[in-house]
């Protein structure tokens, strides 16, 4: 099959001589069950035989059950920029993944309701340029891990996320969204956030600007200590 599908590149390549490729998606039929190996062959035929653009972005269709951390580190090597999207009505668990992306590392989301999914992390690393995760339908809950975002390490556009643990950092100098929702989805209640544990760099959850001056996700019974660290200010 492998064999097949390169020859069909190769033969299609020159059909396009002057046409630059900005996306490879491979998608259908959970690729991700189909290997590393495979993945990286078809994708050597591709750079060969196309002109690929240098920050081209190249991702996959993956079942969560099938990402492991040596999947996700050899299609890292390989140019891939992953990133877990779950949209179906299911239950993921992630443990010890590590995942640095241009974009994202997760998405949670669903066409409606009913069909929203729920996705726990218990540990790993994430890093991501924009967001690690971004909640735009379900529930996510994180127990552990380290989330290291752009100007935000997890997002809420609708959805439920709950915190019990991990570490979140920005990247950048402005540390004023490391958690954020949609203001409006928050003022009405369809994005919610609960933060009952973890440490935060330079972000304080009882009371910083993400959803306005003094916003506190932070619920009754929980309490915030802060410590110095080279970074700055570290709030658990």
């Amino acid at each position: 099959y492998t064999e097949a599908v390169c020859r069909h590149i190769r033969e299609t390549g020159p059909l396009a001589p002057k046409h630059r490729v900005d996306t490879i998606y491979f998608g259908g039929g959970t690729p991700s069950y189909f290997g590393a190996e495979g993945l990286a062959t078809i994708l050597t035929a591709v750079r060969k035989y196309f002109d690929v653009a240098p920050d081209a972005e190249i991702t996959f269709e993956a079942n969560p059950d099938s990402v492991t951390d040596q999947l996700l580190r050899r299609l890292k090597a390989e140019g891939f920029n992953p990133a877990i999207r779950i949209v179906n009505n299911v239950n993921v668990i992630v443990n010890n993944v590590t995942i640095e992306s241009s974009g994202y590392a997760f998405i949670l989301g669903a066409s409606d309701e009913s069909s929203a999914g729920n996705l726990t992390i218990n540990s790993g690393s994430f890093k991501a340029s924009i967001t690690v995760a971004s909640v735009t339908k379900g529930t996510l809950t994180i127990n552990g891990g380290e989330y290291i975002g752009g100007t935000t390490a997890v997002s809420v556009t609708e959805g439920f996320l709950t915190i019990k643990g991990g570490y979140f950092a920005a990247q950048t100098d402005n540390t004023a969204y490391v958690i954020n929702c949609i203001d409006s989805a928050f003022k009405n209640g369809t994005a919610q956030v609960v933060i009952q544990g973890g440490s935060f760099l330079n972000w304080n959850p009882a009371d910083n600007a993400a959803e306005g001056p003094g916003t506190n996700f932070v619920p009754l019974g929980y309490k915030v200590v802060e410590s110095q660290v080279d970074d700055g200010t570290l709030y658990t």
